[in-house]
């Protein structure tokens, strides 16, 4: 079984070929997450988010950095647009959870 580490370290050389794609960029910022590199995590999804803007998981994970971050004002615009996205494609589940932690924000 690989080390997070090495899952980053295999990621970061995927990403080399395929620096646009978003599910690499998502993986490897939770990855930086997991690793508590809150920047690195933060540029990986704004990057995936860059590369798909439909990619709503990567709204809620960003959200969820910005508030463990102290910054509310970009959560709650993450959470707003994850779940803005997540309607579009159907995943009511998504927008379930982003509503709750939306709300929990005050």
């Amino acid at each position: 079984m690989l080390t997070s580490a090495q899952r980053l370290d295999k990621l970061l050389v995927m990403l080399q070929t395929q620096p646009r794609d978003p599910f690499l960029l998502y993986a490897a910022a939770l990855e930086y997450k997991k690793a508590g590199n809150n920047a690195a995590a933060l540029e990986y999804l704004s990057r995936a988010i860059e590369a798909d803007p439909q990619y709503h998981v990567a709204y809620q994970q960003r959200g969820q950095l910005h508030r463990q971050g102290g910054n509310i004002e970009a959560a709650r615009a993450d959470y707003r647009e994850g779940i803005r996205r997540a309607m579009a494609c159907g995943q009511k589940h998504a927008v379930k959870e982003m509503e709750l932690a939306l709300s929990s924000l005050g």
